[in-house]
C-alpha cells in the first residue's frame, strides 16, 4: 500500500516537550533548557506533528588534554582526635607531593571530609545458656579526600606515585577522568554535524516512502552537549600505589563530546 503524501511520522524524540503558543521548550536532565527553534511561520508550530520527525546526532573525538584525580587519606584510631590528626598529617604530605609538580591550588578542592564511628557486633553469653548480638563501639574512622586538576597529562602517574609515598598506608585514590579544559570551542562543529545528520536521515526517509521533502519547520536541541571520557577507579590497597620502583602507568585515552537534536520536515505535494 502507497503511503499517503500528506502524512509521515517518524518519532525520535528523548525529551519531555512543552508547547507553548507555538513556540516549543524542553529541559534537560539538569534541569536547563535546551535551545529550541520553530521556523515553520504557522500559528500551531509544533502541535502539528505532520511531516517527516528525526533526530541527529553529532560528535567528535578529543584528544584528553586535563586529568582529573581524586585523592584521599583514611586514618582509624581509638578517639575522634587522634583519627582526625593522623588524617590532617596525611593529607598534609599529599597536598606538599601535589604541589611539588607545579600544581596550582585554584586547581585543588576538597570534595568530602567525613567522621565515622566504627562498630562491630559481638556475641554476649545470657544467663539462660545462650547470647544475644550487641553492637559495641571500637572507634573512629576520618577520611578526607580532595579533587586535583592535573594540566600536565604525562605528570598524572607521577602524580599518584608521589601522594602514595607520601601517604604510605593512608592513601585512597579513588578515580581518574580525562577531558578537554574548554570542550566548548567545539560546540558549534558539533552542533553542525548534528544538523547534517539530521538532513541526512529525513533525506532517506523521504527517498524511502517516495515522498518529497518540504524545509525544515523545526529544531531543538535535545539536552546540553554531553561529555564521554574514560575514567578510571583504584583500589586503595593496591600494593602497586605504594611501590616506588614501579611507576603507575596512566594513560589518557580518547574524549568524545556529543549533541543531539530534534528536526521536523514538511512534506511538499
Amino acid at each position: 500500500m502507497r503511503l499517503s503524501r500528506s502524512f509521515v511520522r517518524v518519532f525520535a524524540v528523548a525529551a519531555a516537550c512543552v508547547v507553548v503558543l507555538g513556540a516549543v521548550g524542553c529541559l534537560g536532565d539538569d534541569g536547563s533548557r535546551s535551545e529550541s527553534v520553530d521556523v515553520s511561520g504557522s500559528q500551531s508550530g509544533s502541535s502539528d506533528r505532520s511531516g517527516i520527525w528525526v533526530t541527529g546526532v553529532g560528535s567528535k573525538t578529543l584528544e584528553a588534554d586535563v586529568a582529573r584525580v581524586s585523592l584521599g587519606v583514611e586514618s582509624s584510631a581509638d578517639t575522634v582526635a587522634e583519627a582526625r590528626d593522623v588524617a590532617a598529617s596525611g593529607m598534609e604530605a599529599v597536598l606538599r607531593s601535589v604541589r611539588s609538580f607545579r600544581i596550582r591550588d585554584e586547581d585543588i578542592v576538597t570534595t568530602s571530609f567525613d567522621i565515622s564511628p566504627l562498630w562491630v557486633w559481638v556475641e554476649v553469653p545470657m544467663k539462660d545458656g545462650g547470647s544475644r548480638s550487641e553492637r559495641r563501639l571500637t572507634g573512629y574512622t576520618v577520611s578526607n579526600s580532595v579533587g586535583v586538576t592535573v594540566r600536565e597529562i604525562g605528570s598524572v602517574g607521577d602524580v599518584i606515585d608521589g601522594a602514595a609515598a607520601a601517604a604510605g598506608d593512608l592513601i585512597r585514590v579513588n578515580s581518574v577522568s580525562f577531558g578537554v579544559d574548554d570542550p566548548s570551542r567545539y560546540s558549534e562543529e558539533v552542533r553542525m554535524l548534528a544538523t547534517e545528520d539530521a538532513m541526512e536521515k529525513a533525506r532517506v526517509y523521504a527517498a524511502a516512502s517516495g515522498l518529497r521533502l518540504g524545509p525544515l519547520v523545526y529544531l531543538q536541541e535535545v539536552g546540553p552537549i554531553s561529555p564521554v571520557s574514560p575514567q578510571f577507579a583504584y583500589d586503595a590497597g593496591m600494593e602497586s600505589l605504594r611501590a616506588a620502583a614501579t611507576p603507575t602507568p596512566i594513560e589518557s585515552g580518547g574524549y568524545r563530546i556529543s549533541v543531539s537534536v530534534t528536526a521536523g520536515f514538511s512534506i511538499l505535494p
